[in-house]
């Protein structure tokens, strides 16, 4: 019975993720939505391995339903799907540690997407051991949440670009604090609440643009009380060494005061293009930097096997 609600289930979830990159697929304890991101290098993947439906994780279903052979059609569409994590290591072992069934990537698993850029950042704010959200997947509200960036909980500090040199290449004012009144707008995709959703729901913000060994990077600050600076403005130029960018308020969908800062390959925000900027903080970098979720690049599971026997599934990405 296992295996064929395995088997319903995993071609529901290959199926559909051929068709969608972005797609609603289980529950955590029965209430909180899990949503996969096939571009996310795996953070979610692994959320949606530890997920549970009716007592049991997919991670152990598809575990069982490797074990105990994969229909012809199906095993294409699982290393097809592997695929798109770009490294990958899912395998199958019996009690004696015999790998009963491995899907493998030609190059071996890197860890969760980590940039190899020599990056060195430095913090945003000054007290920086204030962070109330990490980067990673995180529960908010009624679902889970991919959060790209990280939330100081600070309430009027000023700002500081997080990499010497660089240029302001967006930036918005004009928005009104908007504490509390934001608990109960969902989000700003069908609300037209002029405090929580002020410029697309981030508030007073600012993009500095940063070209870092050859590569663009941006750092996005967000939900400010002031902006200090304008489009154009160059570090070191226009904005001395030493001088504030802003200072951090409870703008745009935001329920206190708190500064969100991320780090992006665009200028234009998006958790798919967003990179962890923990390990380019000077130490000590606090351990809720990232979200419990986001610490783990693999997870393993127990699981039955054929004839009474106890095995395990893992993956690493």
């Amino acid at each position: 019975m296992l295996v064929i609600v395995a088997a319903v289930l995993l071609a529901t979830f290959f199926i559909f993720i051929q068709v969608n990159n972005f797609i609603g697929i289980a529950k955590i304890k029965g209430e909180v939505n899990v949503y996969y991101d096939v571009q996310d290098r795996g953070t979610q993947m692994l959320s949606l391995m530890k997920a549970q439906k009716s007592g049991q994780t997919y991670m152990s279903m598809l575990g069982s339903y490797a074990a105990t052979g994969v229909p012809s059609g199906y095993e294409a569409e699982v290393v097809a799907t592997l695929q798109k994590l770009g490294e990958y290591d899912l395998f199958v072992q019996n009690q004696s540690n015999d790998i009963l069934k491995e899907f493998k990537s030609s190059s071996p698993p890197s860890g969760l997407g980590y940039m190899s850029t020599g990056i060195q950042l430095n913090w945003p704010i000054k007290n920086y051991n204030t962070i109330s959200s990490g980067y990673g997947l995180r529960e908010l509200k009624s679902s889970s949440d991919m959060h790209g960036g990280i939330d100081f909980a600070v309430a009027e500090e000023k700002i500081y670009s997080a990499y010497p040199a660089g240029k302001v290449v967006r930036m918005g004012k004009g928005c009104e604090p908007s504490p509390d009144r934001c608990v109960n707008v969902n989000s700003c995709s069908f609300s037209s609440d002029k405090y929580c959703c002020c410029n697309s729901g981030v508030g007073n913000f600012i993009v500095i643009e940063h070209v870092i060994n050859g590569q663009t990077l941006y750092t996005h600050y967000d939900h400010l009380k002031e902006v200090y600076v304008k489009v154009n403005d160059e570090l070191g130029k226009d904005i001395k060494a030493g001088e504030p960018i802003g200072l951090s308020g409870t703008t745009g969908f935001s329920t206190g005061n708190h500064l969100h800062f991320e780090l992006n390959r665009d200028s234009l925000k998006a958790e798919k293009t967003s990179v962890n900027p923990c390990p380019y903080f000077p130490d000590p970098v606090p351990v809720n930097c990232e979200q419990e979720s986001h610490r783990s690049a693999g997870l393993t599971v127990t699981i039955p096997l054929p004839n009474g026997q106890v095995g395990s599934v893992g993956l690493i990405i």
